[in-house]
């Protein structure tokens, strides 16, 4: 015997509720810089490794105690082939990281509006732009990042948010690595001879620590600003449905804003005052007649009383 419900829905149980009009979830992409982020960590762990073979075998040829300073010696192909590697993956990442920090950073200024933000300074395009800047990339950025984290905690007064250490820790280290990266890319260029590649090399291993904790403080301000926004939203989504349940309807993603709220709870509050019962505060009714309208009208009668009607003969 069949016992299948005829008039079920086969709806899957883990379906999620459609977002919002105006909010842009930032889940997906603070998973792929997660990931992105975490490999370009050990990509750079991988080229400090590459770059102290290099120079053990540098300071062997130096001392004497290898073959010559060629790059087509056995002594240097295999540190050489690493060091390849290690760069080719470098880039590798580093242009996944560009691509997904494009995607989150643009949605997550876009949600701003949403929850409430006013008066916002950097728009959600200049806040990708300022860092293809020259000169202003050394600071407007990090507004930018500033701005977001700030609306993203305090929409209605972000001006006043407090920002958290790691924030200006992310671009000290963001300023002080793109400085030493471009000294030591002109640097690379023009070294020909064996003391000049021990400096270059030297100067790597000194610099690829810093590959290693930059991306893990990047990704704590990604993650830390994708959790207040997702916060938010529930706190958004918590208020709507209070508000729906008191007022009975089924309400719309509107009223998912923060900005309608107030609104909408001064409307509440007007549809349920006392003034509009038709019973008064000792529970008998009120008298609904043309007389007790105008007796609690807001202006006086233009009648005058009877005693005043007979004086003037009327």
């Amino acid at each position: 015997m069949n016992t299948d419900n005829p008039y079920q829905v086969n709806v899957p149980l883990d379906t999620k509720p459609a977002p919002p009009a105006g909010y842009r979830p930032l889940e997906g992409s603070a998973r792929f810089m997660n990931i992105i982020l975490k490999s370009n960590c050990g990509v750079s762990a991988f080229w400090l490794i590459s770059q102290v073979l290099l120079l053990v075998t540098l300071h062997q040829i130096s001392t004497g105690q290898g073959g010559s300073f060629n790059y087509m010696d056995a002594e240097l192909n295999a540190p050489d082939v690493l060091v390849g590697v290690a760069g080719l993956l470098l880039v590798l990442t580093y242009l996944a990281s560009v691509i997904g920090s494009i995607v989150w950073i643009h949605r997550a200024h876009n949600n701003l509006p949403f929850f409430g933000a006013k008066n916002l300074r950097i728009t959600p395009g200049w806040a990708i732009g300022w860092f293809f800047v020259p000169i202003a990339n050394l600071w407007k950025p990090y507004e930018g990042m500033k701005q977001l984290y700030q609306a993203s905690k305090e929409p209605a007064a972000w001006k006043w948010a407090e920002v958290p250490g790691f924030m200006g820790l992310w671009w000290f280290l963001w300023v002080v690595t793109s400085i030493l990266d471009r000294i030591i890319s002109r640097f690379s260029d023009s070294a020909q001879t064996l003391d000049e590649f021990l400096v270059l090399t030297y100067a790597n291993v000194a610099v690829a620590p810093l590959g290693i904790i930059l991306p893990l403080v990047y990704n704590r301000v990604i993650q830390a600003i994708t959790r207040l926004q997702e916060e938010r939203l529930e706190t958004v989504d918590r208020i709507s449905e209070s508000g729906e349940e008191a007022n009975g309807t089924g309400g719309s993603d509107v009223s998912r804003n923060p900005v309608f709220q107030g609104a909408a709870e001064d409307s509440f509050a007007r549809n349920h005052s006392p003034d509009q019962n038709s019973a008064g505060s000792d529970g008998k009714a009120q008298d609904t007649s043309p007389d007790s309208d105008r007796s609690s009208s807001r202006f006086p009668s233009i009648d005058p009383p009877s005693g005043e009607r007979d004086r003037f003969g009327r």
